[in-house]
């Protein structure tokens, strides 16, 4: 059973916990946007302050990477490696 499938369960439980309005049915994930926007607002206002910090853009890109290997993301460091 591939990682996939593990993903798909997770965001069916998701889905049954928060209700199916909350679900992005293009896709099948979870609408985080939807589900808790102020956590969306958060996160957007954390990035501006990462972005704003004066970090060299490769160095931010890395630190991406690292934490994207470190939480298993193969996706995740396919796009971040296009980027940096």
């Amino acid at each position: 059973m591939g990682r996939g499938s593990a993903d798909a369960g997770y965001y069916r439980s998701s889905a049954i916990l928060l209700g199916t309005h909350d679900r992005d049915s293009r896709y099948g994930r979870m609408a985080y946007a939807r589900a808790s926007p102020e956590g969306i607002r958060a996160l957007h206002t954390l990035q501006a302050h990462v972005d704003n910090s004066g970090l060299e853009h490769g160095l931010l890109e890395l630190v991406k990477m690292r934490a994207s290997r470190m939480n298993g993301c193969a996706y995740c460091l396919d796009m971040l490696s296009k980027d940096a």
